[in-house]
């Protein structure tokens, strides 16, 4: 979605909107508090996850060209002649 800088300002000055942002991040804070993590952090946790989900990707990637390799490998064993 691509809003104009003006929709975006009458969606952040909104205050129904305002309001329940503000109660997400209040409950966020208190989910992360009771993992021993604080909402202020919430940099470092966007870095953590980014970086977590780009490894998960690279080991994602790397299973599937294994399994490619091995169902070549598969087929070639099975069509050479014995």
């Amino acid at each position: 979605m691509n809003l104009k800088p003006h929709q975006v300002d009458l969606i952040i000055n909104s205050g129904p909107v305002r309001d329940e942002f503000t109660q997400k991040v209040k409950e966020l804070d208190r989910r992360l508090k009771m993992n021993g993590m604080d909402y202020k952090q919430w940099d470092t946790l966007q870095t953590i996850s980014t970086r977590s989900l780009q490894i998960i990707c690279s080991l994602t990637a790397s299973v599937l060209l294994v399994q490619r390799i091995m169902s070549k490998a598969q087929f070639l064993a099975a069509a050479a002649p014995t």
